[in-house]
């Protein structure tokens, strides 16, 4: 009985046509699913590279200028300043980093290295901003022992900076760390002597840290009568790419350190660019797309009279449909399963590229064949629902 109908369909496809949709719609489905499964790897690389891609925190102060320096004025944040920063929305958080009031020296204790002393200071930070904070990071009045954080910059330059002009060894992390150093602090009329023991470097905050508990005692007692106000603020942000930080800070006449938003700004580069990558697949795709349903709308019209012929004789628009949506389900999930093929195989290339200089976790099948599935899913039911109405409007006043 289909006869007739695929007569009409088969006379008149252009062979040209389904190729060129064939073509553009495993090009286009090829870069969505391959961005679909990128986009998965890019987070399993953000996990196993968690010091790589941990949370910046802004580190903000005030601009130097020729002025303040000529007035000798400090360049330091009021109560009422930080209060205004905190109401922001579109920061979570905003607190001082405190600094050290009082003299600090610091000296090996090693008969292994050359004796050695030089000035020295101390920042702290409240914990939340410390990342993956170690156990051994606490410190309570009548501890012996004080444990530091250095900022990942220092090592080097020690050992290619300071090292070489004083005489001193080179260091490895894991040798510096086991070095023994002590700190005197001091002021006019009394010091005190500690051991200090190295507990880690960061990549996130260029400054020396110890627990913010040691530096609010040791300040209360060495330093009682100095200032509060603090000349740096940190800041934890949602998007610390967001636009109105940037034109918010100018407006105060405030500065970022960039390396804080070094990290921020690489993923937000990288998801950009996946999203991009991810775009162009969808509109080349649905211009794919347009083409096969312009096709089958073209193929309707030439035989519009056919069409109204078979309808009088009997047949349901359903069965008049029949042949152009067997097409459609047999065309699409061939087409995705070619372009899933594809790029699998070239996810994985970048999977075993990328594995050769970290540890990843593959991301599983499900994802891709999911994505697959509703895109073939979304292809076939925009067909579906466009040549049905094609059809019906061909027989509407019939």
């Amino acid at each position: 009985m289909y006869k007739e109908l695929w007569k009409i369909v088969r006379s008149n496809i252009r062979i040209v046509h389904i190729a060129l949709f064939s073509i553009s719609s495993i090009i286009g489905l090829y870069i969505i699913f391959l961005a679909c499964a990128s986009f998965s790897l890019f987070k399993s690389v953000q996990q196993s590279e968690n010091e790589l891609f941990a949370k910046d925190f802004l580190t903000v102060g005030k601009k130097i200028s020729a002025f303040t320096a000529l007035r000798n004025t400090p360049a330091t944040f009021s109560q009422s300043e930080i209060e205004e920063l905190a109401k922001q929305d579109f920061f979570n958080s905003v607190d001082a980093f405190v600094s050290s009031q009082f003299e600090v020296t610091l000296l090996s204790d090693s008969k292994l290295i050359p004796q050695f002393r030089t000035d020295f200071f101390f920042e702290a930070v409240p914990n939340a901003y410390i990342h993956n904070t170690p156990e051994s990071w606490y410190w309570h009045e009548g501890m012996a022992s004080v444990p530091v954080i250095l900022p990942y910059n220092f090592l080097a330059l020690y050992n290619f900076g300071y090292a070489p002009t004083r005489g001193l060894p080179q260091l490895s992390e894991s040798i510096f760390r086991a070095l023994p150093l002590k700190i005197r602090i001091y002021n006019e009329t009394q010091w005190e002597l500690f051991s200090i023991h190295i507990i880690g470097f960061s990549k996130k905050i260029n400054t020396v840290l110890v627990p913010i508990s040691f530096l609010q005692w040791a300040n209360a007692k060495f330093a009682p009568n100095a200032g509060n106000d603090p000349s740096r603020l940190i800041i934890d942000a949602p998007n610390a790419a967001d636009s109105r930080i940037a034109h918010f800070f100018a407006k105060k006449n405030l500065q970022i350190d960039e390396t804080s938003l070094a990290n921020s700004k690489l993923s937000f580069y990288l998801t950009l660019a996946l999203s991009l990558v991810g775009g162009i697949g969808i509109v080349i795709t649905l211009l794919a797309l347009w083409l096969l349903v312009f096709n089958f709308q073209l193929i309707i019209e030439r035989n519009k009279d056919r069409i109204r012929n078979l309808y009088l004789l009997g047949f349901s628009r359903s069965e008049i449909q029949k042949p152009y949506l067997l097409i459609v389900y047999c065309l699409c999930p061939l087409l995705s399963i070619i372009a899933l093929c594809a790029s699998q195989a070239t996810y994985t290339k970048l999977a075993q590229a990328i594995a050769t200089i970290t540890t990843i976790e593959t991301p599983a099948l499900w994802i891709s064949l999911t994505c697959a599935l509703v895109c073939t899913l979304v292809i076939i039911a925009i067909n579906s629902v466009v040549l049905r109405k094609s059809i019906k409007n061909a027989t509407l006043h019939l």
